[in-house]
Order: structure tokens, then sequence, then C-alpha cells
């Protein structure tokens, strides 16, 4: 079900963009992002008038802007119809798509991967993304400035201050992107992370390593305890037994093999921020992995595939999937929870 843009409660008077230009917004996006034939029939000026409560030259201001950019054609005592996409002009802008990190300064690969697909998607659809790095709910408000149907994304650090904002904040078009313990109807792109997290437990087992040891960051809540539920279920399986964690928020992977280096693991599981220093690691020691160990990389950055063959496993996400979810979300109807499943592959 389509996600309709005709929305006259989002219209205001005193705002800085006249009412018809407000209405040639909504009305753009409903004919974007709507499922309309070629050539069906549009709503007429007197239905229009009636949804906005607004005069008839105002409508007649905002469809022609519609003709203008080829999105329909109005045919006098007969209707307005609407074009084919061959018909638009190109370069129209569709709106804005705001991409706020919730990192407190930090760049994380995960997000900066996010970010670079959905705005190769966001281009095809002809909208803008406007990014944030914040660190609060604070900072987020005083940045989100919407045209009417514009698409918030958010993700990182989101707290309860953030959900209550995203909740109560009238109208909203958002969608939160990553793993959290979230109160039922809320917008969310998610990984099955712990069914990912058994997958290369098995393929480790496969290939006689089964003393795991784990280097993770503590401040991703969800996705720690989903990482750690995969390795336990693993264990009670017979597959692996985990020998040693280091749980450090600053993901400093060389200092953390340091920590591991006496646990007698023969396998290592790493976040993503992690794993470089844990190459380093690898590198000063001449450690020989696949040989030694294997290491299991998780949340491969795919726009930074240096070191690619250290990592005997790599488990990831489909960043291009995962904007398609983020926009058929946002804007076309997608599902209100739409969960991805992770890649798991053996190098």
């Amino acid at each position: 079900m389509m996600k309709t843009f005709i929305l006259p409660e989002e219209i205001r008077e005193n705002a800085c963009l006249p009412i018809y230009h407000q209405i040639y917004t909504q009305l753009k996006k409903e004919l974007f992002f709507g499922n309309y034939g070629v050539g069906s029939r549009f709503f007429s000026i007197r239905d229009l008038r009636a949804r906005y409560a607004v005069n008839a030259a105002t409508v007649h201001a905002a469809i022609n802007r519609l003709v203008e950019d080829g999105f329909v054609t109005s045919r006098p005592m007969s209707g307005i119809y609407v074009n084919s996409p061959e018909e638009r002009s190109s370069g129209v802008s569709m709106g804005n798509l705001w991409f706020c990190q919730l990192t407190g300064g930090r760049s994380y690969p995960f997000y900066s991967g996010i970010l670079a697909a959905l705005q190769k998607k966001a281009e095809l659809f002809g909208m803008r993304v406007i990014v944030k790095n914040g660190a609060n709910v604070h900072e987020l408000e005083r940045w989100f400035g919407p045209e009417t149907g514009d698409g918030l994304v958010v993700s990182g650090n989101i707290d309860a201050p953030v959900l209550r904002w995203l909740r109560n904040t009238p109208r909203l078009r958002y969608v939160i992107v990553g793993n959290y313990d979230l109160p039922p109807g809320m917008p969310n792109v998610r990984m099955r992370i712990e069914a990912a997290v058994y997958r290369a437990m098995e393929l480790c087992a496969q290939s006689r390593r089964r003393r795991i040891g784990v280097i993770i960051n503590p401040a991703a809540k969800v996705a720690m305890r989903e990482i750690m539920e995969g390795i336990a279920k693993a264990e009670a399986k017979g597959l692996v037994k985990k020998v040693g964690e280091v749980l450090d928020p600053n993901e400093d992977g060389y200092a953390a093999m340091l920590k591991l280096r006496n646990s007698g693991c023969d396998s290592v599981f790493v976040s993503e921020d992690a794993f470089f220093g844990l190459c380093r690691y690898v590198f000063e020691h001449r450690s020989k992995c696949q040989g030694e160990f294997f290491i299991i990389r998780y949340g491969k950055n795919e726009e930074k595939d240096i070191y690619g063959n250290v990592a005997a496993i790599t488990v990831t996400s489909d960043k291009t999937i995962m904007a398609e979810r983020i926009m058929s979300t946002l804007f076309a109807g997608g599902s209100v929870l739409s969960e991805m499943d992770c890649e798991v592959t053996r190098n």
C-alpha cells in the first residue's frame, strides 16, 4: 500500500514557501512514488481544492508547475493525466533525504557504507542527501528542517530521548537503521546478526577452528548481544568454544590482540573498526592468518577492501539492498520492520 503524500495538515500559511509550492511539492512526490498508470486520470482541480481547502487559483498554480516539469498533462474540459517517467524533465528535485549519524563525532564504517549507498539511491530519485554527524537529540532537533514529505534516516547511538522525539514529532516520516530494542511500530531496517554469526561459527568448525576470541565494542549493545548469542548457540551445539573476549569502546584491535594472545584462541571474531589494528598486530608479529588462526571480519565496509585477504571469513550486509529497504520504508509503503540477512563468505 502506497504512503500518500497528499497531506493537507502539513500545508502552512506562514511557511517561507507559498501554499501553491507546498502543494506542488506534495503532488510531485505523490506522482513519483505512487502507483499511477501512464495515461491514468489524476485528481481533478475540484478534488484537490476540497482536499487542501484552498481556492482554484492556488491549485491551478501547483498543477501548472507539474505540467512544466512533465509529470502530468492538463487537457481542458477533460482532466489531468499522468505522464510517463520519460516525459518528466531531467534534474527536477524530489526534495531531501536527511541522514543523521548520532555518533558523537566518531566515524564508523557501517554508517559510512549506508550513507554511500543512500546517496547513490537518492540520486536516482532526484533527491538530495543532507548529512549530520551529531551527538544527541538537541542537535538533531536544531538541524532537521524538512520540506513536506522529506524523509529522515537515523542511526548510531539512539537513546531514549531520541526515541521519544521520533515518536512524538507529528507527521514525521523516518526510519531507524540498525539493531536496537525499539517500541512496537517504529520503522526499522535491521540485520539478522545472530544467524549470520552462527553460520560463521559453522564455517570455523568445518575448518577445525574451534577456539574463538572476540573483539567488540560494548556501546553497540543490541548488536553485541546478538553476536554473543550467535556464538553461544554455536557453543551449545558443540561447534566452538569462546576462550576470550575484549570489550573495547575504542575498538583498538592491536591492544585487544595483546590481551588475547595468551588465550589459546585459533580464531578471532573482530568488528570492522578493530580489524585494522588487528591487521597491524598480524603484520608486526608475522602471524600466519588461516595458518595460526582465522579472522572473522564482522561488518566489512565494501568501500574499503584493504587487507581483504587477511580475513578468512567476512560477515557483512549488502548496503545497496539496505538503501532500497530504507527508501521503500520512507516513501513507497514498505514494511515498518524490515530484516535483512547478512552475507557470510569463506574467503
